[in-house]
């Protein structure tokens, strides 16, 4: 693989935004002096608004490109109808994953499409790297939290998830450059798929969480979140 000690790099650096994000979450239910209630709400809506941008400016765009309508169109309500599989799933034991589930929709392709592209354009590679280290860290922040309160999760366990989703960007990447490339094709379909269950995730769980009663800040948050990707897409 071209430049492979450097996709390696890239995504590590991704993925240290997850552990990064997880980390502000396990120092903040600790923190001595009662965190405002506004902060965590807010973090929530800047990682859907990220997921948002995700979606909208990259995700679909590049599906939509390698594939006919039809095919993306399906691969889309496939990653919906899977979304609403784990989401039952989880509701019937009462688990709460569905931001982890968005965030690794999210970073997955992701991490695969720096493998994909990082031979023929490094330079997209770094601001892909980029655009994913700013997304994960509110998204991995309000992940945590989500999975913290449950009772039966320690947080030993959580760190130890959450560590490991951090170092799995090399696996990710060298996926993406021996599958998908020279393969747009199968590249678009996983875009398109994840993209339809981040969208599932983002309405059905994340943006209820985003707003907080007589507090109007919170999702302004939403708007930075998908600022952030909108420059990063501009600069890309």
């Amino acid at each position: 693989m071209q430049h492979a000690p450097e996709a390696v790099f890239l995504s590590l650096v991704a993925g240290s935004a997850i552990g990064l994000g997880a980390l502000f979450a396990f120092a903040e239910q600790r923190a001595p002096r009662q965190v405002d209630a506004e902060f965590p709400v807010f973090m929530t809506a800047l990682g859907g608004g990220a997921l948002l941008a995700a979606v909208a400016l990259v995700l679909i765009p590049e599906g939509l490109e390698t594939l006919p309508i039809y095919a993306s169109s399906l691969s889309f309500v496939a990653g919906g109808g899977t979304a609403l599989a784990i989401d039952r799933y989880f509701a019937a034991r009462k688990g709460a994953a569905a931001q982890l589930s968005a965030m690794l929709l999210d970073f997955i392709p992701e991490t695969i499409v720096i493998g994909a592209v990082i031979a023929a354009d490094i330079g997209k590679a770094v601001f892909m790297t980029l655009i994913i280290f700013l997304q994960n860290v509110p998204e991995s922040f309000a992940a945590y939290r989500e999975l913290s309160r449950q009772d039966e999760v320690r947080p030993s366990v959580l760190l130890l998830v959450f560590g490991a989703a951090t170092v799995s960007g090399p696996v990710f990447v060298f996926i993406g450059a021996g599958l998908f490339l020279g393969h747009p094709g199968r590249l678009g379909a996983l875009m398109t798929y994840c993209s339809g269950g981040i969208i599932y995730f983002l309405f059905n769980d994340i943006a209820p969480k985003a707003t907080l009663k007589n507090h109007w800040w919170p999702p302004f948050g939403a708007l930075i979140g998908f600022l952030i990707g909108m420059i990063g897409d501009a600069l890309t």
